[in-house]
């Protein structure tokens, strides 16, 4: 089955670094050809064919900016897959976690966007962006009911390292599927268990997240989430399947939450979290408050530093990424009760009203 661009829209006109790629493969070949003669051309034509790939893909990926809303500095540098040519991409939920602001940068012309975070999937690690002002993108070719099968070739194109500048391509083999992985990063400590997979030999870099899995034909069959090295050195990396981005994606736009959709603004109380240094215990669990911003809900219920928030919105609290889910289930407006211990001992009771806040 040939590859299907999101929601069957056409791709934008863009085309200058397609045929600029193109051109230095091509100069490459003819160089391989004037010194060393056609047939030893044959034995690198399985990698020209790859090199060509690549630059039928790289520009439909952007590059995504953020800056931490409750932390100094810059935040993440990753990547994107850009869905339509007016401007709705696709990352990874970690990349946009705790953004205050998200900025999209195309690789084609080196434009950049402010992008809005239009919903997220925390569980499957899915958000959509969309670009103010974009109308011309290069849409993706998506491997909608591509199959796909262990010791296949791929590449793996994304913002290797967060330079923002030229795109990052590696190769290597789909060695399975279904896998399980765990995602990490943003500001609230959290870890994210994630299942049925794509893992590939490929090695990716902090910055690949939410880059492009590419197969032969230069069809996007997985976006990139994680990576590491094993215990032999090799490298393993884990992608998303497409088709699950896609459907996930579809169901944001659409407006359509769930139990694991988060669509629109999201609500805050103005605070971060990490996990106890100590193990919870029947009668002692909660979340470590590290950081108040000036002025929240937090702030003014009488939340501090070094509190532990143990009950939220009626639920007996464990774990920042549980804190996270519940917040998603609220919307900026909402009334809800806290409960803590302050770094004494004592024991606290507010209601909160939450505000607009940053991803999670």
């Amino acid at each position: 089955m040939t590859g299907t661009p999101w929601l069957t829209k056409p791709p934008g006109a863009c085309q200058r670094r397609r045929r600029a790629c193109y051109a230095a493969v091509g100069i490459v070949l003819v160089a391989l050809v004037a010194m060393t003669g056609v047939a030893a051309v044959r034995h690198w034509g399985r990698a020209s064919t790859f090199a060509f790939v690549g630059c039928r893909a790289e520009p439909s990926l952007v590059d995504v900016m953020t800056t931490f809303a409750y932390q100094p500095g810059d935040g993440n540098r990753a990547t994107g897959i850009v869905l339509t040519a007016a401007g709705e991409v696709v990352t990874n939920n970690h990349v946009i976690a705790g953004a205050g602001t998200v900025t999209v940068r195309d690789l084609v012309d080196g434009r950049r966007y402010a992008a809005t975070v239009v919903g997220s999937d925390v569980t499957d690690d899915v958000a959509v962006l969309r670009l103010e002002g974009a109308d011309d993108l290069e849409a993706a070719t998506l491997g909608l009911g591509t199959s796909i099968a262990r010791g296949e070739q791929i590449l793996a194109i994304g913002n290797g390292n967060g330079t923002c500048g030229s795109p990052t391509v590696t190769s290597g083999t789909i060695v399975g599927l279904g896998s399980m992985t765990v995602a990490s990063d943003g500001p609230n400590d959290m870890s994210l268990p994630l299942t049925g997979m794509v893992q590939v030999t490929a090695p990716l870099e902090p910055g690949d997240s939410g880059g492009a899995l590419v197969d032969h034909a230069g069809r996007v069959i997985g976006m990139l989430t994680a990576g590491y090295r094993d215990a032999s050195g090799g490298y393993l990396g884990f992608a998303i399947p497409i088709s699950r981005v896609v459907d996930i994606a579809r169901q944001i736009v659409a407006g359509r939450a769930s139990f694991t959709i988060h669509v629109g603004p999201t609500a805050s109380l103005g605070a971060q979290f990490s996990c106890l240094d100590y193990p919870a215990t029947d009668f002692l669990s909660g979340i470590l408050i590290t950081a108040v911003s000036a002025g929240s809900p937090a702030e003014r219920g009488g939340l501090r530093s070094g509190d532990v928030v143990t009950w939220f919105a009626r639920h007996r609290i464990q774990s920042p990424a549980q804190m996270t889910e519940l917040l998603q289930r609220e919307r900026p407006g909402d009334v809800v009760q806290v409960a803590w211990t302050d770094g004494v001992g004592a024991t606290h009771q507010a209601a909160m009203t939450l505000v607009s806040g940053p991803p999670q």
